[in-house]
């Protein structure tokens, strides 16, 4: 019982972080970095159907699945702190945001 507590408790998580990645993404339009933003929510929900589909088997895989979403997480918001750091050197001085 606890592990497919665990497995539900997983997808949840997968679901609703990649859901929310892709619906926040106006923030990222704005400076230009959206297809990070939308690559990590897609990421999200592809873990949850990599769960979904192999829901047996996936209990020896979840630590590793577990580890990509961060990993995917944390480069989208780099590559967007990036942009806007570009973005803001590029501009004039004088320019109002």
């Amino acid at each position: 019982m606890p592990a497919e507590t665990l497995t539900l408790a997983l997808l949840i998580y997968f679901a609703a972080e990649g859901i929310f990645s892709i619906m926040f993404r106006a923030p990222a339009l704005a400076v230009g970095a959206l297809g990070w933003l939308v690559l990590n929510g897609f990421i999200g929900l592809f873990l949850v159907g990599v769960v979904l589909v192999g829901v047996p088997g996936t209990a020896t895989w979840m630590g590793l699945l577990v580890s990509i979403d961060p990993v995917y997480g944390g480069s989208a918001l780099i590559a967007l702190s990036l942009t806007a750091h570009r973005r803001k050197s590029a501009m004039p001085t004088g320019s109002a945001p």
